[in-house]
């Protein structure tokens, strides 16, 4: 069965589309601005993933999670969707991020929105960028 679509895809889209408030590019027909059909086996197989993080994976790897440093709920465009996340519950993430392994780490961008190397804000992706290099510095040394 589909169910509706969440119109936060809609507003985190189009807070980053040329065609609306946006800087960035795509081709909608890959990417649509009211994103795609949302199936309730997806979303039945999204919450036994999440009650299984919230139990802990115990994962035995490195692990970078990297969220806004807020969110923000809009059916409709905000300027403060420009510098907040509107897909996920970012205190959510943030509290859950341990319980993937004991290597994870979680990096809390200012001003970044949902996709944080789309943000509006140069220094968000700035901020992320450097985050993910100097991870992957820290996890695979980097001699150069």
């Amino acid at each position: 069965a589909n169910t509706n679509h969440n119109p936060s895809t809609d507003t985190n889209k189009a807070n980053t589309n040329t065609n609306h408030h946006g800087e960035w590019s795509w081709d909608l027909n890959l990417k649509p601005i009211a994103g795609f059909p949302v199936y309730l086996g997806w979303m039945e197989m999204l919450i036994d993933y999440q009650k299984r993080v919230e139990t802990g994976l115990n994962l035995r790897v490195p692990i970078l999670v990297m969220v806004s440093v807020s969110g923000v709920c809009a059916t409709q465009y905000t300027e403060e969707l420009k510098r907040a996340d509107a897909m996920v519950n970012v205190s959510k993430i943030i509290e859950m991020t341990p319980k993937l392994s004991s290597f994870a780490k979680v990096m809390v961008i200012n001003d970044g929105v949902h996709d944080l190397f789309l943000s509006p804000n140069s220094r968000a992706r700035k901020e992320a960028y450097g985050h993910v290099f100097e991870w992957l510095d820290a996890q695979f040394g980097g001699d150069e």
